[in-house]
């Protein structure tokens, strides 16, 4: 050793101590440091939930609003259907209206119309007046022809019964309306 140097003695348990603290101030800044991470992603974790949240909170109230355009939509539809009923209506009692003016302002017209009406009902009541007796004589000819049928079925009837010994379903077999041509005559 040269005259001036001193030399530091260290005691080695000193030294083994220092480093030890060291490690520990090393293991609390890393924790440290982890803990500010584990803040910082728990800061992002509730973020993420949050806009998690609010994306269900925006789906929920777009599909509401969804669910009311549809329902507003057929009510406009409905609206619209009324509306057209009401045009129609309008356009009829329009025309009933214009029909009634003309009526007032030009009977002749009207007078016109009701007298060919009246012509057009009087020959169809002349047709119906000649169709009348020609129809009469028809009924009264399927009535006599009714009536023969029901007489043949009578005996027919007493034939059958005679056979076995009854002679009296002549009075107990049903008989056909006796046609009266007076009273068809006179109710016509």
């Amino acid at each position: 050793m040269q005259k001036g140097e001193l030399k530091l003695v260290i005691p080695a348990d000193f030294i083994a101590e220092d480093l030890k603290k060291a490690a520990k101030r090393r293991k609390v800044v890393q924790r440290s440091e982890n803990k500010k991470a584990l803040t910082e992603v728990k800061a992002n974790t509730r973020t993420l939930a949050m806009v998690l949240r609010s994306e269900r909170e925006l789906l929920s109230m777009n599909k509401e609003h969804e669910n009311q355009i549809v329902e507003l939509k057929l009510l406009v539809e409905e609206k619209n259907r009324e509306v057209e009923k009401l045009r129609g209506l309008c356009l009829k009692q329009r025309e009933e209206i214009k029909s009634l003016k003309n009526d007032v302002l030009f009977p002749d017209v009207m007078n016109s119309q009701l007298q060919e009406l009246l012509e057009k009902q009087g020959s169809e009541l002349k047709q119906a007046k000649q169709l009348i007796p020609s129809l009469q004589d028809q009924v009264t000819s399927l009535t006599g022809q009714i009536q023969c049928l029901a007489y043949d079925l009578a005996e027919v009837k007493a034939d059958k019964y005679s056979s076995r010994g009854c002679y009296d379903s002549l009075s107990s077999s049903p008989r056909s309306p006796e046609y009266n041509q007076e009273e068809a005559v006179n109710s016509l």
